[in-house]
């Protein structure tokens, strides 16, 4: 994940680090993939700030365990619901005597709109909102979300239908 105009760079890193993996020397393809959101907001984003070796560097170092959540990495710069945005993260675990599978979903949010908490709609009655000005009780402001899940699980197709949902 990484800011809109820096997914070149990030598409450049993959394909470099896949071709080097040992298996792969005869490779001839790489679909890389390389999520991103917006940040110019709160973000410099025509600086374009990132190159292909800060991409090499966070596959290199990248571990096991807990992901760092909130505003780091490509969540440093968003915005949600006219507050602060970021990474986050939630996980579940079956007991072992349902098979013990985990399901893991890390979200990037970036998205305007008003923030609504059991039908109340908070953002309102902070004064805080994306566009508050031009956000009418019915509408929803733009941006975007990205939500990546994964699972050991062997789902068939309608419980992968289920999990998209």
């Amino acid at each position: 994940m990484t800011n809109t105009l820096n997914v070149a760079e990030g598409v450049a890193a993959l394909v470099e680090w896949t071709l080097a993996q040992p298996g792969n020397e005869d490779a001839r393809s790489v679909n890389a993939v390389v999520g991103e959101t917006n940040d110019g907001y709160l973000n410099d984003i025509r600086a374009r700030a990132l190159d292909k070796e800060h991409f090499l560097e966070a596959i290199r170092t990248a571990k096991t365990g807990r992901v760092a959540e909130g505003a780091v990495g490509a969540g440093t710069g968003t915005v949600a619901f006219g507050f602060k945005g970021g990474i986050g993260t939630s996980s579940r675990k079956l007991p072992a005597t349902l098979g013990g599978f985990v399901v893991g979903v890390l979200v990037q949010s970036n998205f305007g709109g008003v923030l609504t908490v059991d039908g109340v709609r908070i953002g309102e009655k902070l004064g805080r909102h994306y566009l508050e000005e031009a956000v009418d009780a019915d509408s929803s402001a733009d941006g975007s979300i990205m939500i990546v899940v994964a699972t050991d699980a062997p789902p068939g197709d309608r419980n992968l239908e289920r999990l998209a949902k």
